[in-house]
């Protein structure tokens, strides 16, 4: 049917797909629902690692008992996509059919070393995932091919996935993913790539956009400070979150590490701000238990203790 409809796309999940048709990013001709068909939501121990089909939702790798014990990396990078009740319909083929380059798993097949399979009515055929990823949103597939499988190799050791986003669930903003001596970078590039662990940075050109700018996803030659190193060398608190603690800056704690960095930033620029500076400071934060009186108290007295 993909070969004989112009300008169609796959619907599984949805979970990419359904968004982009709701923004008018994507406007095909032709949706093809491939839900009721049988023989691809089968999740098996293959060849030394993981065969994940079609329809296999990444709610159900998630509590895969198999993938846990084979591909330990794959469980732990969904639990990363999104939130559960995303995962609950979205598809791990899916997901790296998409080619979005801030996903998780596209990356994670690719540190792996894994495979999608491809059909068509001209048959099957297997591609490399360092062979997949052409560009923003575009594969090597052809327009009438469906992925039906993917398949992860077994976890080697070391393994781990890494990513820095705004909040727990959204978009990744940059990510790494090391699968013993393979490292694969996402969010950094128009695809997902292969580092040199020495030198990861080394040849990226990474894009801007509303998630992140060029310079923030690079990071090279520069030095990133999160909320839990501003009190390395001065313990046991930073001035700010001293100046925060003094003032009941802080409430149900959601906000706090954006007010703090921010209020770092500021007075790295300006070490005696004005009430307007401040205001301009903080703006970019939002404090949904509304304790902004108490963060400006906050501000004021950080300046105090950084004299």
């Amino acid at each position: 049917m993909l070969g004989s409809l112009e300008d169609a796309k796959v619907l599984a999940g949805g979970q990419s797909l359904v968004p982009l048709l709701n923004f008018r990013l994507a406007r095909p001709q032709h949706l093809i629902d491939i839900n009721r068909i049988s023989g691809l939501d089968g999740i098996h121990e293959r060849d030394g690692g993981i065969a994940v089909q079609a329809l296999v939702r990444q709610a159900a790798v998630e509590d895969s008992e198999v993938v846990a014990r084979i591909c330990p990396l794959l469980r732990d990078s969904v639990r990363l996509v999104a939130h559960r009740v995303i995962r609950n319909r979205g598809t791990v083929c899916g997901s790296i059919a998409h080619a979005d380059p801030a996903s998780e798993l596209p990356a994670v097949l690719l540190a792996l070393g894994g495979n999608v399979t491809a059909q068509s009515s001209r048959g099957r055929r297997v591609i490399a995932a360092d062979q997949l990823f052409r560009g923003v949103f575009e594969t090597s597939l052809q327009p009438d091919e469906l992925v039906v499988e993917a398949w992860f190799p077994a976890s080697p050791q070391p393994y781990a996935i890494f990513e820095e986003s705004r909040r727990h669930g959204d978009f990744a903003l940059a990510g790494a993913v090391r699968a013993g001596d393979s490292l694969a970078l996402f969010g950094v590039a128009s695809t997902p790539v292969l580092a040199d662990r020495a030198d990861p940075a080394r040849g990226l050109e990474p894009s801007g956009d509303l998630e992140a700018s060029p310079a923030f996803r690079q990071a090279e030659g520069h030095e990133v400070t999160t909320v839990e190193g501003l009190a390395r060398d001065v313990a046991p608190l930073h001035p700010v979150q001293q100046a925060f603690h003094e003032c009941h800056g802080l409430q149900c704690g959601f906000c706090t590490p954006g007010f703090v960095m921010s209020v770092v930033g500021l007075l790295a620029q300006h070490p005696d701000p004005s009430p307007q500076q401040i205001e301009e400071g903080i703006s970019g934060n939002l404090c949904r238990c509304t304790g902004y009186a108490s963060i400006r108290r906050a501000v004021s007295r950080a300046v105090e203790l950084t004299k």
